[in-house]
């Protein structure tokens, strides 16, 4: 027995057009003969929703650029400072997101406390931290333009809260 790797050429020939016409064939003819039930279809396209079972989309329910115009108490007037608040039937998620020139800053709070994995997707990637005890976090150096949070509950108990793509 031989310790070198076969060459792909010695395997068997690379397919040719007339292969790969066949394949276009067989494929036409099967979709033709056998088609897939459409309730397979649907099935399968059903399936993708337990991807996020342990999930619950958080709803948005303050948004200091659209609501601080109706009157309301807002903590922080800083020019530069947007305060939000998404729920779930479990948690609650307050976010300050501060403007450091191209960068943002969020500072958060979750309640009720709890320990949790914050990971905010934004377009530069991921950026990450742990709530402490009082559910408070900061993540940091977050670039301008689209995010979406997850807080995933460190001890597994209870839905991780997701939020919407925003932009901040």
């Amino acid at each position: 027995m031989s310790d070198r790797e076969p060459d792909l050429h010695e395997v068997g020939p690379e397919p040719g057009a007339d292969d790969l016409a066949l394949l276009q064939d067989i494929a036409r003819l099967a979709a033709r003969r056998d088609p897939v039930p459409p309730a397979l279809v649907a099935m399968a396209k059903a399936s993708f929703t337990w991807r996020t079972v342990d999930e619950e989309l958080a709803e948005m329910v303050w948004d200091s650029a659209v609501q601080a115009g109706e009157g309301a108490l807002v903590r922080s007037a800083a020019a530069g400072v947007r305060l939000l608040t998404f729920a779930t039937p479990h948690l609650t998620l307050e976010l300050e997101v501060v403007q450091t020139g191209t960068r943002r800053r969020l500072v958060g709070e979750l309640t009720p406390a709890t320990g949790a994995r914050v990971v905010v997707e934004h377009d530069g990637g991921t950026s990450e931290d742990v709530s402490d005890e009082h559910g408070r976090f900061l993540v940091d150096d977050v670039p301008a333009g689209r995010i979406k949070l997850r807080c995933v509950p460190a001890d597994g108990a209870g839905a991780a809260l997701v939020t919407t793509w925003m932009e901040v």
